[in-house]
């Protein structure tokens, strides 16, 4: 069907001619991949080849994109929002495992958390904190995952202090330190 541009629906008599293109993407060297994805497809697909380095390797790109993503975000949040010299600097000094879509993330996390127009590097949460001062994001069970470090950070890991003032029972802050994986460290 690939290389002969056509193809013929259920129940059709005729084939239909069609001009696509085919794009796609991996993270994986496709041809030092032994036997992970079909050699037939493989050949099918090289066509012209556009390698993008990872943001890791491009942390100079780093102060363009996230005046794209502010500039995207601002208009969302109907403010103007920017980043201070620290924060870019914070940013660039990140390995980046997750690519542009993680430093998206955080800045939209950043963003949502801070109600001001100019975000200092305290305002970056980076996942690798061990204990930020609040979420970089809004999910609700990093949110409460968050709250429970915090308290139990606070109470020198009393479980029974911390159930108390997260107003629960403390068999039920214990299922959910079990459930976050939240040791009494």
């Amino acid at each position: 069907m690939i290389e002969g541009k056509g193809f013929r629906p259920v129940g059709a008599e005729s084939e239909i001619q069609v001009n696509v293109r085919i794009v796609a993407a991996t993270n994986r060297d496709l041809e030092a991949d032994a036997g992970g994805f079909r050699r037939d497809l493989f050949f099918r697909l090289q066509g012209v080849q556009i390698r993008v380095p990872p943001l890791r390797d491009r942390l100079e790109d780093i102060p363009e994109l996230a005046d794209h993503f502010l500039k995207r975000l601002g208009a969302d949040w109907g403010r103007t929002v920017k980043l201070t010299a620290g924060a870019v600097q914070r940013l660039q000094a990140y390995s980046w495992p997750g690519n542009v879509r993680q430093f998206r993330t955080l800045l939209e996390g950043a963003v949502a958390l801070a109600d001001k127009q100019t975000l200092d590097s305290s305002d970056l949460i980076l996942p690798s904190d061990p204990c930020p001062e609040r979420p970089h994001t809004l999910n609700l069970e990093e949110v409460e995952a968050w709250a429970i470090r915090q308290v139990l950070a606070q109470t020198k890991n009393n479980v029974t202090q911390a159930a108390q003032l997260l107003g629960i029972g403390r068999d039920t802050l214990a299922n959910k330190m079990k459930k976050y994986g939240i040791g009494k460290d």
